[in-house]
């Protein structure tokens, strides 16, 4: 940083005593009462620390069995995708079955292309 020269430091004064003024003048517009400085801080009020907060009984009883629906309703949801998922895979695996007459055309198309295929060497 750059020393400052001899008018910047006058320069600094200055504001700085308007600054000073201001704030005595702002403290005589608000009955004494600054919110300005340490003095602010030191008369603030500080709030009592409390202790661990404490439910009732049946608070507990309630905030536990609407966990256990909660939790009873994710399960229900896992076991349904569950079987939809296994009954998927079952049905992709499902055989196929040709029948004669299908396998009679894809045989009979395969010695035609063969035909064809060595007719052009």
């Amino acid at each position: 940083m750059p020393t400052p020269n001899l008018a910047q430091l006058q320069r600094a004064i200055v504001i700085a005593e308007q600054i000073e003024k201001l704030k005595e003048e702002l403290s005589q517009l608000l009955d004494g009462s600054s919110s300005f400085g340490p003095k602010a801080f030191a008369t603030a009020p500080v709030k009592a620390v409390k202790g661990k907060r404490k439910m009732s009984a049946a608070t507990i009883a309630k905030m536990r069995a609407s966990q256990q629906a909660r939790w009873a309703k994710k399960e229900v949801v896992s076991a349904v995708n569950t079987v939809v998922k296994s009954t998927e895979k079952l049905a992709k695996k499902a055989k196929r079955n040709l029948s004669p007459e299908g396998r009679a055309r894809i045989v009979a198309a395969l010695k035609a292309r063969w035909v064809a295929k060595k007719a052009k060497k």
